[in-house]
C-alpha cells in the first residue's frame, strides 16, 4: 500500500450524477468509521470511468478506491490495465427508476492497497 501513515483514504466516483453524490458521501463516512481513517471524496460527473489517454488516478497514486461503471471496468480489462483490481463486494440499493433493489456499480480498489 502506497498511502502514507495518517493520510486520508482517497475515494473517487465516476457515477455522479447517475447516483446521488450523497450515496458516496455515506460510503466514505462509513469507511472512515470502520477503518478509523479520514477520507476525501472526489467525483467526476462527465464520464462513467477513467478516460483512455487521460490521467489514471491509480497509476498516478491519486486515489485508493474508485466507483466506475461495469463497461468502464471492461475497458480497463481490455486495455490490460494493471493498476486496477475489482473488489468482490457490491452495494445493493433501490434504483430511482424502479421499485426493485439491485446492484448498479462496481467497486474498484488501487492494487497498491492490496
Amino acid at each position: 500500500m502506497n498511502r502514507q501513515k495518517g493520510s486520508p483514504l482517497r475515494v473517487i466516483t465516476y457515477l455522479v450524477p447517475g447516483i446521488s453524490v450523497e450515496y458516496f458521501e455515506f460510503i466514505a463516512h462509513y469507511l472512515e468509521d470502520v477503518l478509523n481513517l479520514n477520507s476525501v471524496l472526489c467525483y467526476e460527473s462527465r464520464f462513467c470511468g477513467p478516460r483512455k489517454g487521460q490521467l489514471d488516478v491509480f497509476e498516478s497514486n491519486l486515489a485508493d478506491v474508485a466507483f466506475i461503471s461495469g463497461s468502464a471496468y471492461q475497458q480497463l480489462l481490455q486495455d490490460d490495465n494493471k493498476f486496477w483490481e475489482l473488489l468482490p463486494v457490491g452495494a445493493v440499493h433501490s434504483h430511482r427508476k424502479g421499485e426493485v433493489a439491485g446492484y448498479y456499480a462496481d467497486v474498484i480498489i488501487n492494487i497498491n492497497m492490496v
